[in-house]
């Protein structure tokens, strides 16, 4: 697999470097034309990207538990 910061497919075979590497990433975007798109790529890769990955998790799940309606609670 390409890089530890994103969650991709083991079984793709890219025909060029992986397009989701951080560093491919932070050279596409021209962070003097678009310095708020620059910086979103540079944060997005920034830390422990597993506990982002849990977090993310635990938001989706607690959204899914709120929104059930009472009677199918158990």
């Amino acid at each position: 697999m390409g890089g530890v910061a994103c969650q991709e497919h083991p079984s793709i075979e890219y025909a060029v470097a992986n397009p989701y590497e951080p560093d491919r990433l932070e050279q596409v975007v021209d962070p003097v034309r678009y310095p708020r798109t620059a910086q979103l790529v540079a944060d997005l890769f920034a830390g422990d990207v597993d506990a982002k990955f849990d977090y993310g998790l635990r938001v989706i799940l607690a959204g899914i538990l709120a929104t059930r309606t009472a009677p199918e609670r158990s």
